[in-house]
This record gives C-alpha cells, structure tokens and sequence, in this order.
C-alpha cells in the first residue's frame, strides 16, 4: 500500500476516477463534484495498493488553515481504515507545510468518524441541499520525533 502525494497525470486520474465511482454511488452529479478551478490553491493524496486506486482527500490551502475536501474511499474498500490513514496523512502533509489547524466539511452521517480521530463540532448540522453538513475541525500536532 501507497501514499502518493499526487504530482503525476495518471495519478489526478485516479483521483478522478474514485470521486466518479464514489459520486455515481451516492446519486451526486458529477458536474457538482469535479469542482476543481483554475488558480486553485489545492493538492492531492492517493492511497493505493499494487496501483489500484483505494482512497483520496483533497488538501485546499486556505489563510491559515488547511481545508481537506472530497475524502474519497472506493465504495469496495470502506470500513478497512483507508480513510483514516488518509486523514492522517492529510494531517502530517499540512503540518509540514505549516498549517496549525485543519477544518473538514462532511456530510453528518460522518461526524463519528471524525470525531474519533480527535476532531470537534465547529457550530450546528447544517441541513439542506442533497445532505446534511458538519464542519469539524483540529489542531495539528507537532509531528513525531524521528527514530534514533
């Protein structure tokens, strides 16, 4: 198993084809979910095994803050910790780069997930739209000490 900070064409593909994958299972129309505009500040993870693509989380570089957007798990890969090792390393890439904080927008069935990962409720469910949202976020920790 990989984690690719992606820098490659195949790799944005890949990225693409999950959020496909994930968006056409959800009902979600894809005009609303390849959202991506030129001059945006964002970066990309990918987790992969032997080359299939498992799970990605988009890093949108905001003043201050690191926003992780469009946590991705393929729909056959969920429940197997992917999506965990994703915001973890989501996580330890805004720490090197800087960030302090990390904010998430989520759809609200997923809160627990985030909460179990140390993040908290920022203000009320917000309901409306195609799902009910909830902004978590967490201060980002100083990374680990390097083995001696």
């Amino acid at each position: 198993m990989e984690i690719r900070r992606v820098t490659q064409r195949w790799e944005l593909a890949a990225v693409h084809y999950l959020r496909v994958e994930v968006a056409l299972s959800l009902g979600i129309p894809l005009d609303g979910e390849i959202d991506e505009k030129e001059g945006d500040r964002v970066d990309y993870l990918l987790i992969t095994d032997g080359g299939r693509p498992l799970a990605t989380g988009r890093l949108r570089h905001l003043d201050g803050q690191a926003k992780f957007e469009r946590i991705t798990v393929a729909s056959t890969q969920q429940r197997q910790g992917h999506g965990s090792r994703l915001i973890l390393a989501l996580e330890d890439w805004a720490h090197e780069l800087g960030y302090r904080e990390a904010v998430i927008t989520s759809k609200a069935e997923a809160e627990d997930f985030y909460l179990r990962l140390g993040y908290v409720r920022d203000g009320d469910v917000v309901h409306g739209g195609r799902f009910s949202l909830v902004r978590v976020s967490k201060a980002l920790g100083t990374p680990a000490a390097p083995a001696a």
